[in-house]
């Protein structure tokens, strides 16, 4: 059973893992001397999460047709981005909300339902268990 629902495992896992990851405290943030590190940062944890999340909804056949499991796997990464926002700004003391984190969020999103039509094109994803 397990090796039928791994994929829904790892995104669970992933998805906790961003939930601690953004809801907790930072004792001493890392200094990057890149602009705009942390907007990077969002969009490739929200990039990956949409592919995870892509894949468990095509693994388990709950999304048979590649544009619903697609669009289901960007809504719960986005949907999930808009509440650790929210989360940041009310409940979280060290931390503060961000439209542009929301906004990278989504750029991250977009790269990656980009990335899963160009890999459409060339590789079958029916292959995907």
């Amino acid at each position: 059973m397990l090796k039928r629902n791994k994929w829904f495992v790892l995104a669970g896992l992933y998805t906790v893992l961003v939930i601690t990851v953004s809801l907790v405290k930072i004792k001493r943030p890392v200094q990057v001397n890149i602009s705009h590190a942390d907007k990077l940062v969002h969009i490739g944890i929200y990039f990956f999460c949409t592919l995870i999340w892509f894949i468990a909804f095509r693994s388990r056949g709950f999304s048979k047709s590649f544009p619903k499991a697609l669009l289901k796997a960007s809504i719960v990464a986005f949907v999930l981005g808009i509440i650790l926002e929210f989360a940041q700004e009310f409940t979280v003391t060290a931390r503060s909300g961000d439209v542009k984190d929301v906004m990278a969020n989504g750029v991250g999103i977009i790269i990656a339902a980009l990335f899963l039509y160009q890999v459409k094109k060339h590789l079958p994803l029916n292959s995907i268990k």
